[in-house]
């Protein structure tokens, strides 16, 4: 993946981390997800936040179960955690406090 692909896949993982937290104890699909980011100017196909759901599986900041064809993700505490600039995940752009980054 180029540098500016690697960009934008770690704001991507953010921003899923941040509507997750925003959701409270909603866990939320795959395609709201989508369409969450969509409103935000992140365009991404439905296998691609599948892709990015399953990296941050891998690196502990969310759960993730499928319930029949959607993807249902929860925040874990590390991914409150990284969604709220407290922790820092490789592959994840950091949240600074303040600055709605």
């Amino acid at each position: 993946m180029s540098q500016y692909g690697n960009t934008l896949a770690s704001d991507a993982r953010l921003k899923i981390l941040q509507l997750l937290r925003k959701a409270g104890e909603m866990p939320l699909n795959h395609e709201l997800l989508q369409s969450a980011l969509l409103s935000m100017g992140i365009r991404m196909t439905a296998s691609q936040v599948r892709a990015e759901l399953d990296y941050l599986a891998e690196v502990g900041t969310v759960t993730l179960l499928p319930v029949g064809p959607l993807i249902v993700a929860e925040l874990t505490e590390r991914g409150h955690d990284v969604a709220r600039g407290l922790s820092v995940v490789t592959g994840i752009t950091r949240h600074v406090p303040g600055t709605g980054q």
